[in-house]
């Protein structure tokens, strides 16, 4: 029963906005200025305030700090997980993060590189190429075939 009232109160809340501009241009970059995000509008509430950030196409970031300095906030505001309350963040191209903590499906290795999508083998064979992977498999007894 305490479980239903949680879940009714999740559904009573406002549905979420994503308020980033996402271009698609041949610039790509992340972009945010004078940013301000809270995960709810209580003014007591934690939140990032004068974020100011520009991402080129192409840089490789990493996000570090103490515990508690707000890393997973701006990692969030970044890709929208979290509302903006003031500022602009525009987003043109595509994202992609490596979060802290690691995930995998209950499956094979390929279907977690794939991750749902078709078996491309040129493809598949850049990618773990690329995190050289291969001498991983070969100690395998199934391989890329392993769950």
């Amino acid at each position: 029963m305490v479980a239903f009232g949680r879940l009714n109160k999740f559904f009573a809340l406002p549905e979420y906005r994503d308020l980033r501009n996402v271009l698609n241009d041949s610039t790509k970059y992340v972009h945010i200025q004078n940013g301000g995000f809270s995960w709810t509008s209580s003014k007591d509430s934690f939140g990032l305030s004068s974020v100011n950030l520009k991402i080129e196409k192409g840089e490789l970031v990493a996000v570090i700090g103490t515990v508690g300095s707000g890393k997973s906030s701006l990692v969030a505001a970044v890709l929208g997980q979290i509302p903006m309350r003031k500022g602009s963040v525009t987003i043109s191209g595509s994202i992609a993060y490596m979060s802290q903590e690691a995930w995998s499906i209950n499956d094979t290795i390929q279907n977690n590189i794939l991750l749902g999508k078709s078996l491309d083998h040129r493809w598949y064979k850049e990618v773990v190429t690329a995190c050289e992977l291969l001498p991983d498999f070969s100690q395998l007894g199934d391989g890329d075939k392993t769950i």
